[in-house]
This record gives structure tokens, sequence and C-alpha cells, in this order.
């Protein structure tokens, strides 16, 4: 029997649906996320000094707070890929996860994060604050 391949480019692709995990099938796929609809970022989700458990689970615990436990994760270290120091004396630690499987669903119930997308570097680019990816850009896959 003759194998016929399946399309690289789908549906989402065609509709530009951002949202959508199942577009740009050969790239990498970053999750950003904004609360105003201008500022977008990677998610960050608040460190407490009293929490006893890694960053990596905190990551973890952030993405199903935000994208439904239907999502399963892998944590590539428990340790941070990148810090990023801001002018308020705050640290943002940035942990590199992939998606082994399922669904990334916004829940209604959390007020962190009211859009999110899926993009590629370039798309990455186009979207983010200028000094916000100078800061980001050596971390983000080409492919």
């Amino acid at each position: 029997r003759q194998i016929k391949l399946n399309s690289r480019i789908t549906k989402f692709d065609i509709e530009n649906d951002q949202s959508s995990l199942e577009r740009k099938l050969p790239r990498t796929l970053y999750l950003l996320t904004t609360n105003d609809g201008n500022n977008w970022k990677f998610p960050s989700f608040n460190v407490n000094n009293s929490d006893s458990i890694g960053l990596h689970q905190i990551t973890e615990n952030g993405l199903r707070n935000i994208g439904g436990d239907k999502i399963n994760t892998w944590s590539v270290s428990n340790s941070p890929v990148a810090v990023i120091k801001h002018q308020d004396s705050t640290r943002e630690f940035l942990l590199k996860s992939h998606i082994i499987a399922g669904k990334f669903d916004l829940q209604k119930n959390q007020k962190e994060i009211q859009q999110f997308k899926w993009l590629v570097k370039e798309e990455i680019k186009e979207l983010v604050d200028q000094s916000y990816y100078s800061k980001i850009e050596h971390l983000i896959n080409d492919i």
C-alpha cells in the first residue's frame, strides 16, 4: 500500500488561530500570555518565601491553574534557563517545559491571564516589547 502523508498545514494555520497548538506543526511553539491585551510575555507565577517546593513544581502548578488539568507537561530542568532582572528589583525566573499531551484550556476561575497565544519566534518578536524580546531572544528556537 502506498502511504499518504498528512498535510503539515492545518486548518488552524489557514485560520491563523494562534490559540491552537495544532498549528505550525514543524516549528516550536511558545506560550505567551497577557492580562491587559497589550503586554504579552511568557506566563509567570508568584513565588512566596514560604513555598517549600521547587521552581519547576511552581511552574507546573501555575500552568495547570491557568490552562487546566488536561495538559501533561514535562519540566526540562529543576533550574531556570534564565533570570530577567527588572528595574523594580524583582526577578523573573524562566523555566523550560514541554507539553507531552493534552489540551491547554484557559480557566475562567483564574484572574491573572485574559488571553494566550501559541507563537513561533517571528510572531513573538512582532508581539512583545522590544526590550523584553532582547532578553529572551537567545532562549527561543528558530525551528
